[in-house]
């Protein structure tokens, strides 16, 4: 099945009444209510009128901080439209993407091209795309990537995923310029060449 027929399969028909669910949200659990959802929203939660012998659980929908799109330059591997699919399917509204990518996202311009592919895949899926781009140039672990451009062009975290930062001056001078731009660097826990298990 490709994506178009599967985004047609999972389409709602319009008003939708979920009966007797417990909903979980923020302020806490609302036991046994009917959710009803129009144009793709929710526009009502009242108390339920039927009593299911089981009732179901409805939460807001997932955020996945670790997913690979693929994007730019691995389509064999993964594509937005899959992955996408596979998230809405999975019951995930949010993905931070990231950025071990042909080329690595670690410069603005491919930053912006992995966004533009990724395009048609959001607009489908209604899936909220975020990008993390490397630390490092290339992911080398060498000499940190232009981490405040990146920042300011939106990027939401810092990892060289895939590969662990060995050199502490690199990681030092990364630290010391993410924590003034409030991103989260998130160090891939390995020390490359290391021979065994940590």
């Amino acid at each position: 099945m490709d994506e178009a027929a599967a985004l047609r399969k999972i389409e709602l028909e319009e008003p939708l009444l979920i009966r007797a669910v417990d909903v979980w949200n923020p302020e806490g659990v609302l036991e046994n209510r009917d959710v009803l959802v129009e144009g793709g929203r929710v526009s009502e939660i009242r108390r339920g009128t039927g009593g299911l012998p089981r009732r179901l659980v409805l939460l807001p929908a997932g955020v996945d901080l670790h997913v690979h799109l693929r994007v730019p330059g691995q389509p064999r591997k993964e594509t937005p439209g899959t992955g996408l699919l596979a998230a809405l399917c999975g019951g995930i509204g949010c993905v931070l993407s990231m950025p071990n990518t042909v080329p690595v996202i670690d410069r603005v311009e491919t930053w912006e091209r992995a966004r533009e592919e990724t395009a048609p895949a959001r607009e489908r899926t209604g899936i909220e795309v975020h990008f993390a781009a490397a630390i490092t140039e290339g992911e080398r672990g060498t000499r940190p990537a232009p981490l405040e451009e990146l920042a300011d062009a939106g990027v939401r975290a810092f990892t060289d995923d895939g590969r662990g930062v060995a050199s502490d001056e690199v990681m030092d001078e990364a630290l010391a310029r993410l924590s003034a731009l409030d991103r989260p660097l998130r160090q891939h826990a390995a020390m490359p060449g290391h021979g065994g298990v940590l």
